[in-house]
């Protein structure tokens, strides 16, 4: 999904949504349009530090229906190229202040709150960043049960679709991992013995159920250390102190 081009005003142009509709006529309108059209050619291809460029030029004056998917381009492309902050906000906006924009970023007519979820949440999993991932579900609501991800190859190829819920619910297990908190990342998987489809972890589409087996078998050995690290070893330093 997984160099940052610093973006003059970033998180003021993230939150400002002003007038949209292009500015003095169609004319310029349309050219509006044509640059945020080229900023997600830019992000298809991998470009994120020239998308973050493009699509921010022309963030304030895009229509209202294409904002949400501005701050997405902004967010994720942020996001994949390493700042987490400033992508956090970006996706956050896409997320609540155009919650039912859409887009047709990679052919398929697909929900922007379903993206910014996923990539956000993504990026939170490798921070640790479980609070953040709570966030983003009570920002969808009731939605996490009915929205489906269109899982995609690193290069858009769909693989598959997968439930919102069990996307943000696996990413956020990671996260607790990540955050060192075993035992509530080994009840959150407990939850989903029986989801079904495919995530994108670790650089690749895997299927959900796979990557549930993986994840749990790794925070269980992570909760064994600990076990060892908290009690057998101060009992076993105590036992040799008797002996002594």
């Amino acid at each position: 999904m997984a160099a940052v081009l610093m973006l003059s005003g970033s998180c003021a142009m993230a939150t400002s949504g002003g007038g949209g509709g292009g500015e003095g006529g169609g004319g310029a309108a349309a050219v509006v349009n044509r640059e945020a059209d080229r900023a997600l050619a830019l992000f298809r291809e991998g470009d994120y530090a020239r998308a973050i460029k493009v699509m921010g030029a022309v963030l304030e004056r895009l229509p209202e229906d294409r904002k949400g998917e501005g701050n997405y381009i902004i967010g994720s492309s942020r996001l994949r190229t390493g700042d987490y902050e400033a992508g956090r906000e970006f996706s956050l906006v896409a997320l609540s202040k155009y919650y039912k924009g859409e887009t047709t970023l990679w052919g398929d007519r697909e929900k922007v709150r379903t993206l910014a979820a996923t990539d956000l949440s993504y990026h939170a999993s490798d921070k640790g960043d479980y609070e953040i991932i709570g966030r983003v579900e009570g920002i969808v609501g009731e939605d996490i049960k009915l929205d489906r991800v269109l899982v995609r190859e690193p290069n858009g190829v769909l693989a598959g679709r997968t439930r919102l819920s069990s996307i943000l619910s696996f990413y956020k297990a990671r996260a607790l991992k990540n955050a060192k908190k075993a035992q509530e990342a080994l009840a959150l998987l407990k939850t989903m013995a029986f989801d079904t489809g495919k995530i994108f972890v670790d650089g690749k589409v895997t299927g959900l159920t796979e990557a549930v087996e993986k994840l749990t078998a790794e925070v269980a050995a992570m909760a064994a250390r600990f076990f060892f690290r908290a009690v057998l070893r101060p009992l076993r330093g105590s036992a040799l102190s008797y002996r002594l």
